[in-house]
């Protein structure tokens, strides 16, 4: 909530009801976004917002949509089926949908923007909600680690779905070709430390330096053999790091760190909770942390072998966990960053021999997600456009 940022929520008040389409003199439209500052669901009890009065930028068939130079001004009132009033008042413009469910009066307004049309699908034109999708490209002995990625990166292209893909030096040594033809695709790049299942936390700063400063060369490539990429981003091998790794990442250029978890050990002091992105205080990086989910009773961090390691859950109880999250992010207004292994997801591996594997909850899921409204970014274009 109380978001503000370049691209998402730059106006004054985000409000958006579901439901299905409104009639009135103007005709029937549906899919009604008003961007903001505050990101609010109007919402009384069970039931949908059903009318807004909007002076403001209408999103229907208006016949007064005039362009002007004046700041939209949005007067929102809301009746409920059940006859129950709400209203909310907010200064702000953008777009938005019409509901039935009860009286109304018909929309009009004075636009200094324009109108912007919903798509084909009737879904909001404006994401419901932002998802990030972090790849991990490193090695585990004994699996078609090359494969495996290959797989991943396969399906988010034939879905026009861009990605971060954090990457090991070891990994990039052994593909350097394959990780600049992704880079060349349109996918960002990450650091993921040197090997894996390194433990950053336990070594000096001299070690620590030499090891990140040399999986950070395997990973840009060089100029001149054309294989260079520039690198931004870092999350470390299972969460491991300390105030040395940030001294480090500050040398090194890097200004974000995924390396911490909502609402989870390890978390940076005072930001337990916070789920969207903030400048690490006293260095040059900013921090996104990995999303939250709820399994039985518990909350856990949303990576596909956590859940299969530590919880030994089924494709079906991930795929659950995966659509529950969804849900809660479009619900509360949050990004939703999810892990997912080269070698785990992309080769369909399963905690439990004879079960279905993680692959199908991860088609599902970006399917869901689609249908949902959301929209896929990278996580270096979500850390700019919202760490402040």
């Amino acid at each position: 909530m109380n978001r503000m940022g370049a691209g998402y929520g730059s106006n004054i008040f985000n409000m958006f009801s579901t439901g299905s389409s409104y009639y009135g003199l103007f005709g029937s439209s549906s899919s009604y976004w008003a961007n903001g500052l505050n990101n609010s669901f109007l919402r009384y009890g069970s039931n949908t917002l059903s009318m807004l009065y909007n002076f403001g930028t209408p999103y229907a068939q208006s016949a007064m949509n005039l362009s002007s130079g004046l700041s939209n001004l949005g007067f929102n009132l809301g009746f409920y089926g059940s006859g129950n009033f709400y209203g909310y008042y907010g200064i702000g413009n953008g777009y938005g949908s019409y509901y039935t469910g009860g009286p109304f009066i018909f929309p009009y307004g004075f636009s200094n923007s324009g109108s912007k049309p919903a798509d084909s699908n009737n879904q909001p034109s404006e994401p419901t909600v932002l998802v990030n999708i972090q790849i991990d490209a490193d090695i585990s002995p004994g699996r078609d680690n090359v494969q495996g990625l290959i797989n991943l990166i396969d399906e988010l292209e034939q879905r026009k779905i861009k990605a971060t893909v954090f990457v090991t030096g070891e990994f990039a040594n052994q593909q350097q070709l394959l990780i600049t033809d992704i880079y060349n695709d349109g996918f960002e790049i990450a650091l993921h430390g040197y090997y894996t299942g390194e433990q950053l936390a336990t070594m000096s700063y001299t070690n620590q330096r030499s090891l990140l400063q040399n999986a950070m060369q395997a990973l840009e490539g060089c100029f001149t053999c054309g294989t260079y990429k520039p690198v931004v981003g870092f999350r470390p091998q299972y969460f491991s790091q300390d105030p040395n790794t940030y001294a480090i990442l500050d040398e090194l250029g890097i200004s974000y760190n995924c390396g911490f978890k909502v609402g989870q050990i390890p978390y940076v002091e005072g930001h337990m909770d916070d789920v969207w992105p903030f400048p690490m205080e006293g260095h040059d990086f900013c921090v996104l942390p990995i999303s939250r989910g709820e399994f039985d009773g518990q909350t856990v961090y949303l990576c596909d072998i956590a859940m299969a390691n530590v919880y030994h859950m089924s494709a079906a109880e991930w795929g659950g966990l995966l659509s529950d999250s969804l849900d809660r992010a479009i619900a509360l207004d949050e990004p939703l960053v999810i892990l997912f292994h080269n070698w785990y997801t992309g080769m369909d591996e399963t905690p439990n021999p004879g079960e279905e594997g993680y692959w199908k909850p991860f088609v599902d899921f970006l399917s869901e997600a689609k249908n949902k409204g959301a929209s896929f970014v990278a996580t270096q274009k979500l850390v700019e456009d919202f760490c402040n």
